[in-house]
């Protein structure tokens, strides 16, 4: 007794059927076609396989490895990290770097002019 699989693809014992050693063709007359049909199945599954190969060749050779990305990241966080620092330190700098002459905007009034030296003060003898 071998197993078969049944109509509802359930396993099941059954008997041996027995092998035509007569070189005749197979018992089923519809195995060359299926044969054909998988026969071309296949050539189709080889061009998908080729296909996805070369997918992921060029994908290994185009897109950024895990070390490429943590890198980035790294990077990015740096860049961030420094920007609010100095988002935090420009407010306070500014309080300690006066320019020696206020514009005039800032002071309300225009700026002060130096008196030419021809109507300099006389100088001390």
């Amino acid at each position: 007794m071998s197993r078969v699989v049944d109509d509802h693809g359930h396993w099941r014992r059954g008997p041996r059927t027995p092998v035509d050693n007569s070189g005749g063709p197979p018992d089923d007359p519809s195995m060359e076609e299926r044969v054909k049909k998988l026969e071309g199945l296949v050539e189709k599954t080889v061009e998908r396989v080729v296909n996805i190969e070369r997918d992921v060749a060029v994908m290994r050779s185009n897109y950024a490895t895990g070390k490429e990305v943590s890198d980035a990241k790294t990077s990015i966080v740096m860049w961030v990290v420094a920007a609010i620092f100095l988002a935090q330190l420009l407010p306070m700098l500014k309080d300690y770097v006066r320019p020696s002459v206020e514009p005039a905007s800032a002071a309300g009034t225009a700026p002060a002019q130096a008196a030419p030296p021809s109507v300099a003060a006389p100088a001390k003898r």
